[in-house]
């Protein structure tokens, strides 16, 4: 499955960096220039250890396990059937400070007609100032020229910010996951439909 990578350049020497791994691409491929090509063959190598660091500053951090198995996926050449018949393509949506350091990520599996936001993390320091969003947004926007026709996630039923941002953003609760986290928190299980 062909790997590509896109770059928007933010306010403030940030860059978000979409890296989609997708089945479905055809033909199309990303050239890679060297600089990404370099930074590319880095971040396979020990992103996922970079990225579990951000994220073990949450309470609802994920499992470094999960996250290594996905950082491989995105990079992965090529899947078994059985790996791709269960899911078409994946997105790792990052925030990257002007050194080229991630300060937030955003994670997301698409299967058939639904797509799955797995995780967004923003550094403790950035947070309050529309990074979020901004990862949303765009990861949104992704999904929707996908043919997803909903987008689900849980989120802990003690984390009212990031519920109202997506409440905010065309979510609504549909369900809840009784001690769905680690801690023993409830998870409210929100859906935006395309």
């Amino acid at each position: 499955m062909p790997l590509s990578i896109i770059e928007t350049k933010l306010e403030n020497g940030f860059l978000l960096r979409l890296l989609r791994q997708e089945q479905n691409a055809g033909h199309r491929q990303t050239e890679f220039n060297e600089s990404l090509k370099s930074w590319s063959e880095a971040f396979r190598k020990n992103g996922s250890a970079k990225l579990f660091e951000l994220a073990s500053v949450s309470l609802y951090a994920p499992a470094k396990a999960s996250l290594i198995g996905f950082v491989d996926k995105i990079f992965a050449g090529e899947q078994s059937a059985a790996q791709a018949s269960h899911f078409e393509h994946c997105l790792l949506g990052l925030l990257m400070d002007s050194l080229m350091q991630v300060q937030g990520f955003i994670q997301l599996r698409f299967f058939d007609d639904t797509a799955d936001l797995d995780f967004i993390v923003i550094h403790p320091s950035l947070r309050g100032q529309g990074f979020a969003q901004l990862l949303l947004n765009e990861a949104q926007a992704i999904v929707a020229h996908s043919g997803v026709k909903r987008l689900l996630l849980e989120v802990g039923h003690g984390n009212i910010a990031a519920q109202r941002l997506y409440e905010k953003l065309g979510f609504i609760q549909i369900s809840m996951r009784r001690k769905y986290y680690p801690s023993g928190e409830d998870a409210v299980v929100m859906e935006k439909v395309f």
